[in-house]
């Protein structure tokens, strides 16, 4: 459709610019400035074909040299050009005709895309009804594994449990035979401090009986028992 809807710009466009020659060489005392306008207009193509188009489109092309009312004389000559004459209105039937033959064509096509369109929606509507049934019956095996997973999950769960108490326990009970083990070495260490302590006090006794009491040298005694010895001899 936008193919054919270009195809007949163009031949209306081209047919609105054989008109306007045919109008220029037919008509007599037309303005100099029109012709000017009317040769610049015929070298351009997309000629507008609404009036404020039309006058923006010749001043620029123009580059603003023409005056308004030779533009509005050029609309004038332009818009006659683009009325279609007998020989177009003719063609254009024929051509309408033509057309009118591929739309019942493509109105057949339709009905055949909407036929088998309903056929695709009854052969996936059995299909959907497959799915369903299988996704019932999938549901129904789901629950039961659902239930399996549940049982599994808490199993899990409580053999973690226990294999984590079990660890606390036995970290617990290790903990506890340190601190014990700690303790008895302590002890032991202090009855040997005391052990060797109470030795050493004994040891100090034994040396303090067994060593000779030490006493004072006696000079009186001696120097008599000296002079007694002497008198004996005489």
């Amino acid at each position: 459709l936008r193919r054919g809807r270009e195809r007949r710009g163009e031949q209306a466009e081209e047919a609105g610019r054989s008109n306007l020659r045919a109008i220029l060489a037919e008509t007599e005392n037309i303005d100099s400035d029109v012709k000017n306008i009317v040769n610049t207009i015929l070298d351009h193509e997309n000629i507008p074909r609404k009036k404020p188009k039309f006058t923006n489109f010749v001043k620029n092309i123009m580059r603003n040299r023409a005056n308004i009312h030779a533009i509005d004389k050029t609309w004038d000559l332009f818009s006659q050009a683009l009325k279609p004459t007998a020989v177009e209105m003719s063609q254009k039937k024929e051509e309408s005709k033509v057309e009118e033959k591929p739309v019942v064509e493509v109105t057949e096509e339709k009905k055949k895309s909407k036929k088998d369109k309903k056929k695709n929606k009854d052969v996936d509507e059995v299909n959907g009804d497959v799915e369903m049934a299988e996704d019932d019956g999938s549901r129904k095996k789901s629950k039961k594994e659902r239930k399996k997973e549940k049982l599994r999950a808490l199993e899990e769960e409580n053999t973690s449990e226990e294999t984590s108490e079990k660890e606390n326990t036995e970290k617990i009970s290790k903990k506890k035979k340190k601190k014990d083990e700690q303790r008895e070495k302590e002890v032991e260490e202090d009855e040997n401090k005391n052990n060797k302590r109470k030795r050493d006090d004994s040891m100090e006794v034994d040396e303090d009986e067994t060593s000779p009491k030490k006493t004072k040298f006696d000079w009186d005694e001696v120097i008599t028992g000296l002079l007694m010895k002497k008198m004996e001899m005489r």
